[in-house]
């Protein structure tokens, strides 16, 4: 039997043989009460999208992201397609990138079109912990260059199959998003482009996860 691992939602899991990490966006103090009366996994992050007081803002995540039950930060990122200023965006991802390196919690990353600013911070601050590309729908020499440098890459119900190889074995993970879709059906697709059984695929995913999240 298959235990399916679901690193990135944005809604509750509705299956037994799920473990899913739900996301909360960051955007005021509402989220500090809904994030401690949660009962499962999450992750919490300010997202590009929804920067309006950054300062409230990290207040609330620096609480937020140390209760138990929050085991990744993000998603953060990067996001050439909002009207936020880059310079902004790169200062409240990095320091959410040394929040996560405090807390030693793996780091959930959105990024659109900024990928030399993205490898750019993660030079500056040398993480030793995990960070992780959500849905990446990457061209291989993207995902090449991602892997080579220490990146996971999340992979959601739509991909490119051929950068699929890059990331498996050792730097796939699996997600559903904000899609309403069902976390076997991408096992299934995944594991159909990659030309091997969901077993198989279900075996590395679980291995991967086993690695980045112990607690779990």
């Amino acid at each position: 039997m298959i235990t399916y691992y679901n690193v990135h939602t944005h809604s509750p899991s509705r299956r037994l043989d799920e473990v899913a990490i739900l996301n909360r966006i960051i955007r005021g103090k509402e989220e500090k009460e809904k994030c401690k009366e949660e009962a499962g996994l999450l992750s919490a992050g300010i997202h590009p999208w929804y920067m309006e007081d950054v300062a409230e803002q990290m207040k609330q995540l620096q609480y937020i992201a140390a209760l138990p039950g929050v085991v990744a930060i993000g998603e953060a990122g990067l996001d050439r397609l909002t009207g936020i200023p880059i310079d902004i965006q790169q200062d409240v991802f990095a320091r959410q990138a040394r929040l996560a390196e405090a807390l030693q919690k793996p780091f959930i990353i959105h990024c659109v079109k900024a990928w030399e600013e993205l490898m750019a911070v993660k030079k500056q601050i040398k993480p030793k912990t995990a960070w992780i590309i959500h849905g990446f729908r990457g061209k291989p020499d993207m995902a090449e260059q991602l892997v080579h440098q220490g990146f996971y890459l999340s992979f959601g119900a739509y991909f490119n199959p051929a950068s699929l190889p890059i990331a498996y074995p050792g730097h796939i993970l699996t997600e559903t998003d904000d899609k309403d879709s069902d976390i076997q059906m991408v096992y299934s697709r995944i594991a159909s482009a990659l030309h091997i059984t969901e077993e198989e695929l279900g075996k590395q995913i679980q291995k991967n996860v086993k690695a980045l999240f112990p607690f779990i």
